[in-house]
């Protein structure tokens, strides 16, 4: 039985405006996910369930904070939604599947950009750490240290537009900055890793 986005994200889907109702891609891309990634269909229903709770439950905080529900720029952005299924699969499958599937594959097979794949580990870890196991933290870790060290200066090009948004800089900045407190990734771009730059306030990815 495939998940459903549920009655409250349908209440958020409705209320993007100006803009189209989000729902049919937002549907069609979690549909599409699991076969792509060629897992079973239960992997498929708890990877498409995980994220539809972490979406609901972050239109649901930023409606606490922002004291408003028209989300439309959010909800009808492609990058983030593949970005954020990116993250619910790598979490579902590092947690059910033995052995998991080795990153990148799981992006890579989405068509997920590294970069917005960083900035969304980022906010949901600042969003959901208290909720968080052990086991995914560290596995979150991992993918961050990996990106940070082999894939996000890989292309310039790609490296300059993420930069160019400002959330973008600031949570790539945040998250240079924990691996490199962990010591992770030399000291290779120190424009980056030494800005002091603020966090990601409690919004969404």
């Amino acid at each position: 039985e495939r998940a459903e986005p549920g009655e409250i994200l349908e209440g958020f889907f409705s209320a993007c405006e100006p803009g189209p109702n989000p729902r049919a891609a937002i549907v069609a891309r979690v549909n599409e996910a699991g076969p792509k990634l060629e897992v079973v269909e239960e992997m498929q229903s708890l990877a498409a369930t995980f994220y539809y709770k972490v979406l609901r439950t972050i239109c649901e905080k930023e409606k606490d904070r922002v004291k408003k529900d028209n989300f439309s720029e959010m909800l009808n952005d492609a990058s983030f939604h593949k970005s954020l299924l990116a993250l619910s699969y790598e979490i579902v499958l590092s947690i059910h599947m033995r052995p998991s599937r080795a990153f990148p594959a799981v992006p890579e097979a989405l068509g997920v950009a590294m970069l917005d794949l960083l900035v969304v580990i980022e906010n949901f870890s600042s969003l959901f750490n208290s909720l968080l196991s052990h086991g995914i933290r560290r596995h979150l870790t991992e993918v961050q240290n990996s990106i940070v060290e082999r894939d996000v200066w890989r292309s310039t090009e790609s490296l300059h537009q993420a930069l160019a948004v400002d959330a973008n800089c600031r949570c790539l900045a945040t998250a240079v900055l924990s691996c490199r407190a962990r010591g992770v990734g030399g000291a290779s771009h120190p424009t980056l890793a030494t800005a002091s730059t603020p966090g990601p306030e409690g919004g969404s990815p």
